[in-house]
């Protein structure tokens, strides 16, 4: 899923309504307010901005954008909830799927076998698997892997 959709996503979806499905919200001024639903709190910390698109809650700064916000309250991952905000709001998009050619697959094999660091192993496939093949990614740089 690219930047401009999951901006889309963020931008269409009414961050007060998806909000409002998990917790009770009173306007205050521009924005509104409620009981945070991540942890108990008797005063409202957790405000809701229509204008930034925003849910954050200040007591245990949870939340964020609307894909942020439904990823943590419904405990799935970020991609999950992307979709499913999107399936709502009736946007459709193709998801690309990534076949590595033979050269490629030998690369990732002889990698994954020299590599002594899991967290590098782990880097890669998620890079690999997300689509992204060039560029500073997490700190790694692929401009000296020749696909």
């Amino acid at each position: 899923m690219d930047n401009t959709l999951i901006q889309r996503i963020n931008e269409e979806t009414d961050i007060v309504a998806l909000a409002s499905e998990f917790m009770s919200l009173t306007k205050r001024g521009k924005n509104y307010m409620g009981l945070c639903p991540f942890h108990d709190e008797k005063t409202p910390s957790f405000s809701v901005s229509p204008e930034k698109h925003l849910a954050f809650c200040m007591g245990c700064r949870k939340g964020g954008s609307p894909i942020q916000f439904f990823s943590q309250i419904k405990n799935i991952s970020f991609g999950d909830a992307a979709n499913e905000l999107a399936q709502r709001l009736g946007i459709t998009y193709k998801k690309e799927v990534k076949i590595l050619n033979d050269k490629e697959a030998k690369i990732l094999a002889n990698y994954l076998h020299t590599e002594p660091n899991p967290r590098w192993k782990i880097a890669l496939l998620t890079v690999l698997f997300m689509g992204l093949r060039r560029g500073e990614v997490l700190g790694l740089r692929w401009s000296d892997i020749d696909f």
